[in-house]
Order: structure tokens, then C-alpha cells, then sequence
């Protein structure tokens, strides 16, 4: 019993981790693919970075709205 109630707390620590990643890896791959297609399309200066912050900002808000719809139904 000890060891299936200390699994699930493993279990549950690794998810938790897990979806804490989320976030940051969905952010910085979605930067690195949006300067690459910036960079092929010659996009310079400041059109570039407030390109890049767009992107950031947008992954941003679909994943945090992803992630508390998955919750809010694992809840109910």
C-alpha cells in the first residue's frame, strides 16, 4: 500500500514538472522557428523583435488556456 501511495505522489510530482515545462519550451521553440522565418523573410530591426514578442505572447495565452481547460476538466 506504502509503495502504490508514494508512486502516485511520484506520479503526480513528475506531471506537475512536467506541465511547468510546458510553458518555456512551447515559448522558446515558437521564438526560434518565428526569427528563423523572420530572418528568411528579411525582417530587420525593431519589426523583428516586436515579431518575436508577438509570438511569445500568443503561445503564451493558447497554452496557459490549454492547460486550465485540461484541468477544469480533469476536475469534473
Amino acid at each position: 500500500m506504502r509503495i502504490a501511495v508514494g508512486w502516485r505522489l511520484v506520479e503526480s510530482s513528475v506531471v506537475f514538472a512536467m506541465n511547468k515545462l510546458i510553458l518555456p519550451v512551447a515559448i522558446f521553440l515558437s521564438v526560434i522557428l518565428a526569427g528563423k522565418v523572420a530572418e528568411h523573410y528579411a525582417v530587420e530591426g525593431s519589426w523583428r523583435i516586436g515579431l518575436l514578442c508577438l509570438v511569445a505572447v500568443v503561445v503564451q495565452i493558447v497554452v496557459s488556456r490549454i492547460q486550465r481547460a485540461r484541468r477544469e476538466n480533469a476536475e469534473s
